[in-house]
């Protein structure tokens, strides 16, 4: 929620979070916490209260899509996701993709169970794939009172 208000209030010096609290809550939410979408969420309270923001956020793409003419990679939040995409290892898209089954998170034991790198006879094991995965920022990692992690 920081992120999003500090970036509203560079755009809108007369935002305020207590006025907004629980569409700024709803919003982080919806956007999984991600950064870059929240900092383009966040560009447009300029024009669009966070509650009418929620409203088109099934648009997401076209509402969160830059207005000025920068680098396409770094113009549409769809953008960055393909850029970051074909960054990726062949055997990493994988299991990305296999780790997409699970809704509302995962553990790890889950992720060893469904993560099968088995074409790429050379891909490192699927621990450090994830992990790989949560240093490239498109897995996140939060821990657990047992000390694992919790990965979304």
């Amino acid at each position: 929620m920081q992120l999003f208000v500090d970036r509203a209030t560079a755009v809108l010096p007369s935002f305020r979070l207590e006025a907004n609290a629980r569409d700024v809550a709803s919003l982080v939410r919806m956007l999984d916490g991600l950064p870059l979408a929240l900092e383009l969420a966040a560009a447009r309270v300029r024009v669009l209260p966070p509650k009418q923001i929620i409203e088109r956020i099934g648009r997401r793409f076209e509402l969160l899509q830059g207005r000025r003419g920068g680098v396409r990679r770094q113009a549409t939040l769809r953008g960055a996701i393909d850029w970051s995409w074909d960054l990726l290892a062949p055997h990493e898209r994988a299991a990305l993709a296999q780790c997409a089954v699970f809704e509302g998170g995962f553990d790890l034991a889950a992720a060893e169970a469904v993560i099968d790198l088995s074409t790429w006879p050379d891909a490192p094991w699927s621990l450090d794939v994830l992990e790989s995965l949560v240093d490239k920022s498109l897995v996140r990692a939060a821990p657990r009172d047992d000390g694992g992690a919790w990965f979304t």
